[in-house]
């Protein structure tokens, strides 16, 4: 049984927004409305909801963003392929979460009409489609024995090491600062994977944003001041958009369930 604990995670998001400085001055149109108490889903893992709106809109509605934060040393990230079948192996992200021992988890990366993945995909070492040079998937998600990391496609050097890996794309922030030249509609619900340098990550989702809008929230640090986000990289949003977590025994877990059949998701799972 897990322990619900205040771990080291869950003490840093509640005092991150003191350590961190100020946004960049090109973020301040969105800011943070409210927020919910940090939810400890372990040691080293937190999930948090978060509600934003424009700065120059008191009118406008707001829109939700949900995070499970978690670090590299007490879990590792886990691509799990549904196959090309309709139905998938799995009924859905929660099935396909609780098979696999991974605690929290979302929809990955883009498919084709067929459900063949748009990309390279690697689930446990098992190499599925090939590596392609779509404008649509510009970064690379991956782990190996270094750990999971978020590449530019340039960077990307094939191994055989590797042992989780999906191509998805665009990205929305890069070296701490919002990537320019995102699009600004439509507005769609969205999923995204982000990372600091100090071995922490976040997936997450977002509720009807842009994703020129979803750059400039994940970008600015007084909105998201519990982790300092250095790569932020888009997976399938729309209709795919999904997000499991589970709280432990006794407990209900979370499950935003996506109205798409998808090939695949992206696990969080304990070492």
């Amino acid at each position: 049984m897990r322990t619900f604990q205040a771990s080291r995670l869950l003490f840093a998001l509640l005092i991150g927004s003191a350590l961190l400085p100020p946004s960049p001055a090109r973020a301040a149109e969105w800011e943070l409305a409210r927020q919910s108490p940090p939810e400890s889903l372990g040691p080293g893992i937190a999930a948090l909801v978060k509600s934003v709106r424009r700065s120059t809109s008191t009118d406008a509605p707001a829109r939700t963003i949900r995070l499970i934060l978690f670090d590299k040393k007490n879990f590792r990230l886990k691509i799990i392929d549904q196959g090309d079948t309709k139905p998938g192996r799995h009924q859905d992200l929660a099935e396909a979460m609780r098979q696999n021992f991974c605690i929290a988890g979302c929809n990955g990366g883009f498919f084709h009409p067929d459900f063949r993945p748009a990309g390279l995909v690697i689930a446990d070492g098992v190499r599925i489609n090939r590596f392609e040079n779509a404008k649509l998937l510009s970064g690379v998600l991956l782990a190996d024995k270094n750990g999971p990391r978020i590449l530019r496609r340039k960077e990307f050097r094939d191994h055989e090491d590797i042992d989780q890996l999906l191509q998805s794309g665009p990205f929305l922030v890069d070296g701490g600062r919002t990537v320019a030249g995102l699009s600004t509609g439509p507005a769609r619900n969205r999923t995204f994977i982000l990372t600091d340098d100090a071995g922490q990550w976040a997936i997450g989702t977002a509720s009807s944003l842009s994703l020129a809008d979803l750059g400039t929230i994940l970008g600015d640090a007084s909105i998201l001041p519990e982790i300092r986000v250095t790569r932020a990289l888009n997976l399938d949003g729309g209709s795919s958009t999904s997000l499991y977590f589970d709280r432990g025994a006794g407990l209900k877990p979370h499950h935003s369930r996506g109205f798409a059949r998808v090939r695949n998701f992206v696990g969080v799972e304990p070492r």
